[in-house]
């Protein structure tokens, strides 16, 4: 399965790499009694765990990647289906870093641990950006 986080394709090593949990935060509200009324206070957030590879044309590139896994900032997650969310990359693990022979290409399995920010959903840009990572 081919996906992007903020502009860099990886390829998902499996289907179940991808998994997504959703939380849903409840707050008390006012009791009325002896039994509380609870209501949801910040809807839900989704985490997204994600393993795949990463082949990087130089050393430079790899080493923007790694410089957008760390920033903290909010970026885009597309899927190859079109279905796309705005993401801050919580953790990530480069597990394996290879150098391809003669080519100068950089090869790296990476492991990424997301949150959802508000934002996200469909739109004619994540669409795009999910035709993008088809091609």
């Amino acid at each position: 399965m081919i996906c992007s986080i903020g502009g860099f394709v990886f390829e998902a090593h499996d289907v179940t790499g991808l998994g997504m949990s959703s939380n849903a935060h409840f707050g008390e509200y006012k009791p009325y009694g002896d039994d509380p009324h609870y209501h949801n206070t910040q809807g839900s957030t989704k985490t997204i765990a994600m393993s795949g590879r990463y082949v990087a044309a130089s050393n430079s590139r790899a080493l923007a990647l790694e410089s957008m896994l760390k920033s903290k900032n909010p970026t885009r997650f597309t899927m190859a289906t079109g279905e796309s969310e705005r993401v801050i990359i919580t953790d990530y693990r480069i597990n394996r870093k290879d150098f391809v022979s003669h080519s100068g290409a950089v090869s790296m399995d990476i492991s990424v641990t997301m949150k959802r920010v508000s934002g996200g959903g469909l739109g004619i840009l994540s669409i795009l950006g999910g035709l993008l990572a088809l091609v």
